[in-house]
């Protein structure tokens, strides 16, 4: 038998500063780079992971503000465009092109984007970042 609409029984962040913490540490964890599925809440015994939080997001945007979140996620991208500058500027040799490549079209949906919001299509993108690596290399070498 489903619990009757409306009920708190799953709630796992019942007080508003806990879901402050929660937020902060998820926006921060964006911020860094990383992937909002691999983000987990742990404080005592009060657990959640990325999916309780994006719920609560949705269903309260009040409570978490978008631009908080936005900025976290372009702190995020800056730092792994960082990594591909170096690696095109031949300041980080150790960087893998490919394995850059893969994560920048997996982790920011490069296949995936709206043409409206993108600079360049969606063949262009990973276009553009080859072909700088493959001219840091060239340029390397000589």
């Amino acid at each position: 038998m489903a619990p009757p609409k409306g009920n708190k029984f799953g709630l796992k962040l019942k007080e508003p500063d806990i879901r402050q913490r929660a937020y902060d540490q998820y926006c921060d964890w964006l911020a860094k780079g990383k992937s909002p599925k691999s983000f987990s809440f742990h404080e005592g015994d009060v657990w959640c992971t990325h999916r309780t939080i994006q719920s609560y997001m949705k269903n309260n945007p009040d409570e978490f503000p978008a631009h908080k979140r936005e900025a976290a996620f372009a702190k995020g991208y800056a730092y792994w465009e960082s990594i591909v500058d170096a690696r095109a500027t031949g300041e980080n040799q150790d960087a893998d092109t490919p394995t850059l490549n893969m994560l920048m079209r997996n982790k920011y949906k490069w296949d995936h984007d709206d043409p409206e919001e993108s600079e360049y299509g969606e063949d262009e993108k990973t276009k553009v970042v080859i072909v700088s690596m493959k001219e840091a290399d060239d340029y390397d070498q000589t």
